[in-house]
Formats: structure tokens, C-alpha cells, sequence
């Protein structure tokens, strides 16, 4: 617990959703640290907090409005003062929560320097904020792993996704201007970099309309420092033949893609609009798992969207059976107010998009499970995520096949030495279920 009556102020940012808003909050503490203020993520050991809020999704929407309500609460049970809303929640639905929240005292859109502004004016500091701050001086990832934003918006326009509409059109960052975040990143000991955008393969294409991700890999790749770079967030309609060549040639690009397919059927991928078909889908999946030895893919599925039958979804399941994703996650369509699906007929009842959720989970178990046996005897380097703990022993650790957050992890039986951020070879020796079970070679022991 924080001292409320310290010299430096105590501002508690909370953050729901993607790694978009990750680094959105990441931006919003590190601005106020360069303010003068402390930050942390604990609402009740603070004077104001910050919520940074998720509208994506309904589920998303639910976890955010708790979040609020239970901060909001502190303002009569403990030492709270201030509550600020921020994030793509009160972007969207920014006059609805001015009615229904009124507990909240600053209601802001996606805007992390106008959050920052707030918080330090609700502190008494009315001092300008820092023009020469490191944006990302303060980063809730961790020490060894990042994500680094490559572009803004999206414009897609996928018939399901609000996105455009609270986050706006595609804006690529200038190349010099990502690379230079990077080489501060890689300075500051982080030994991960996982690029995001809404399409990352869209990059470059509001700059004239060029590709420009092989361009930005290659300049990334040369910064000097012993790391992993990981593409996450690709479409499988922009894929292209100088991008698949960088893929395939550049050893700190993890032999990782994350690609959300959504479905696999040509008539939902059309409505949808999704601009791809699953002969595109199944052509670029055997490229890439030619092009690029030991490829892990990552992908993700939209079941119960409108109009989806018994039949189409059968498809999907078969599919998802045959082409052996290592990774894979499923969501239930949700019906998002002012996107064209919203309007369309044939929407699925809850309980059978719920069924069919299950079923399709369920598919994917087996495959990842025997995947996950079948890595014994495997060599790997593991960055290491967690120490290992007085309860069990075990090191948490991450191989280029896991992404953070999202993916399984692999324990390490004999990682008692072993720290965060640390990069060591293991040999994988078993597995529970999704996860993998690993022990620490003994010529990497000193290595770390």
C-alpha cells in the first residue's frame, strides 16, 4: 500500500483490452512520471485513477463498465479522490457514460495526453506536460518483452468491426520514427519486440498507397542487439511476395504469424467482407509453411456470425482439423451497433453460437494438446517471464513459438537461478496439456 501522503502523488492507471491500450497506458504513466508523479495499477492505493477502457466487443464493454463502477466505488470506501475514464469504451460511447456514470469526474476519448493533463491537474501540478519525455519510459509489460505500435486505424472495414470508427482510417508511423522506438526499447534491456497495428500488413498503405512492412522489418532487423521481433495482427489478404521473402530470411523474426482468419467459408468470408476466399487462405498457409521451416501459426475464429448454418460451421470445424494451427482462439460474434453485420438477417441465438464455441474449442484441444506431446526432445531458447516460485519451483518462460499473453508458456523444472529477462536453452522433456514442461541445459546454467 502507497503512502498517500508522500511527496510525490500516487496516480493508479487501470488497463482493459488489447495491447493497443497497453501502450496507451504506457504513454499516459510515463508522462506523468516525467510530471512528477508515481504510478501504479492499484486503484485504492492512490488519490486518482485512471481507467482505460475497452469498447470492442460486448464482453469487452461488460469488463470495462465493472471496472469503473468498482473504482468508482473507492471514492466513498477509501482514499481515492478522482476518477478519469479514457480509452475506446468512453470513445464510442462517451455521452452515454456522462449519463450513466456520473461518479466518473473526467471522461475522455482515446487521448493519452489529455488523461496525462487531467491526472496531473487533479494532483495540483499545472506545470505543462514534458515535451522531451521517453513515451515509453514506463512500460507495463515487463522488462524483457514489448510491444511496439506501428500504425493507427484501420481501414479494412470488416462488416463486423467497430474499430474504424473509434480508433479511425490506417495511419502509418514513419519508418525512422518506429525504428528510433525501437532502438529505445532494445536499449532499455528489452529483448522482445511484438509489432502491432489493427492490420500490420497494411502498413505503408496510406503513404501512397506502397507496402512498405518488408521495408520496416529489414531496418528494424538491423538494429544492433541481441533480440526477437514477432509479427502479430497480419490479414491474410496482404500478404505479399517482398514481405514472405523478408519472413523467410531474417533469423530475428520469429518463425511465428499470428493471422486472424475469422472464418473459412467463402459465403460468411463474403459477407463478412473479408476480401479473401479459402482457396487464398489455404494457398498462403502452404506457402508460408514451405517458406519458413519450423512455422508456428496463430490464428482466430468468429463462430455464430449472421446467417452462419450447421453446414458452414461443419466447414470450419473440418477445417480447422486439417490444417493443424498451433495456435488458435475462437469468439462468438457479438452485434456491434453501426457495423453493416449489425443490420443483416439470420442472426445466430446466443445459446448456438455458445454450442458452437465449444465445440470448435474442443477440436482445437486436441490438435494443440498432441502439438504441445509432441514437442519432446525439442532444443529451444526461452526468454524467461517469471522467476521461478517457493510453491512449485517452476520458471515461466516463453521459445519464439509463444507469444506473450495469449499463448501457452513452457515451465522450467530446474530454473531456480533463472531471473526475468533472461534468454537461456532448455530441452523440453514433456507437457500438460497446452503447456510444455522444460529443463535448463547444463552448459546454458552460467549463461544467463
Amino acid at each position: 500500500m502507497h503512502d498517500l501522503e508522500q511527496d510525490r502523488p500516487v496516480v493508479a492507471i487501470l488497463t482493459l483490452g488489447c495491447p493497443k491500450n497497453v501502450i496507451d497506458s504506457e504513454n499516459i504513466a510515463s508522462l506523468l512520471e516525467a510530471g512528477g508523479v508515481e504510478v501504479c495499477t492499484d486503484p485504492a492505493s492512490a488519490r486518482v485513477a485512471i481507467v482505460n477502457t475497452c469498447g470492442f466487443i460486448d464482453p469487452a464493454k461488460e469488463e470495462s463498465i465493472e471496472a469503473i463502477l468498482d473504482v468508482a466505488e473507492l471514492k466513498q470506501s477509501g482514499g481515492l479522490e478522482v476518477l478519469i475514464v479514457t480509452g475506446c469504451l468512453s470513445e464510442r460511447y462517451g455521452e452515454e457514460l456522462r449519463r450513466e456514470i456520473p461518479e466518473a469526474d473526467v471522461l475522455l476519448g482515446i487521448n493519452p495526453r489529455g488523461a496525462a493533463r487531467a491526472a496531473l491537474r487533479a494532483v495540483g501540478i499545472e506545470s505543462a506536460l514534458p515535451t522531451r519525455c521517453n513515451l515509453r519510459a514506463h512500460r507495463f509489460t515487463g522488462p524483457a518483452w514489448s510491444y511496439l505500435r506501428i500504425a493507427e486505424g484501420c481501414d479494412n472495414r470488416c462488416a463486423y468491426c467497430a474499430i474504424p470508427s473509434i480508433r479511425g482510417p490506417l495511419t502509418s508511423r514513419p519508418i525512422k520514427e518506429v525504428v528510433a522506438e525501437a532502438q529505445s526499447l532494445v536499449a532499455s534491456g528489452v529483448r522482445e519486440i511484438n509489432i502491432i497495428a489493427q492490420d500490420t500488413t497494411a502498413y505503408g498503405m496510406d503513404r501512397g498507397g506502397e507496402r512498405q512492412l518488408h521495408l520496416l522489418l529489414r531496418r528494424l532487423c538491423e538494429v544492433k542487439a541481441e533480440k526477437w521481433i514477432r509479427l502479430l495482427y497480419t490479414h491474410p489478404a496482404h500478404y505479399y511476395p517482398e514481405l514472405m521473402d523478408v519472413l523467410a530470411v531474417e533469423e530475428q523474426i520469429c518463425p511465428y504469424l499470428d493471422i486472424p482468419l475469422q472464418h473459412i467459408s467463402d459465403a460468411i468470408l463474403e459477407r463478412m467482407g473479408r476480401n479473401v476466399r479459402r482457396s487464398d487462405v489455404e494457398a498462403l498457409i502452404g506457402t508460408l509453411r514451405r517458406r519458413i521451416p519450423g512455422l508456428t501459426l496463430r490464428t482466430t475464429f468468429i463462430v455464430g456470425f449472421p446467417g452462419e448454418t450447421d453446414c458452414e460451421f461443419r466447414e470450419l470445424v473440418d477445417f480447422v482439423r486439417s490444417a493443424g494451427f498451433e495456435r488458435l482462439g475462437v469468439f462468438t460474434y457479438s452485434r456491434e451497433e453501426g457495423t453493416p453485420a449489425a443490420g443483416l438477417r439470420d442472426q445466430v441465438p446466443e445459446h448456438v453460437k455458445q454450442e458452437r464455441y465449444h465445440a470448435l474449442m474442443s477440436a482445437q484441444k486436441e490438435i494443440a494438446c498432441k502439438l504441445a506431446a509432441g514437442r519432446a526432445g525439442e532444443r529451444t531458447r526461452l526468454l524467461i517471464e517469471e522467476a521461478a516460485s517457493a510453491d512449485d519451483g517452476l520458471a515461466v518462460g516463453r521459445s519464439p513459438r509463444e507469444a506473450p499473453d495469449v499463448d501457452p508458456v513452457i515451465l522450467v523444472e530446474n530454473g531456480a537461478r533463472l531471473r526475468k529477462g533472461d534468454l537461456v536453452e532448455v530441452e523440453i522433456v514433456g507437457s500438460l496439456e497446452y503447456d510444455c514442461v522444460a529443463r535448463l541445459k547444463e552448459s546454458a546454467r552460467g549463461e544467463h
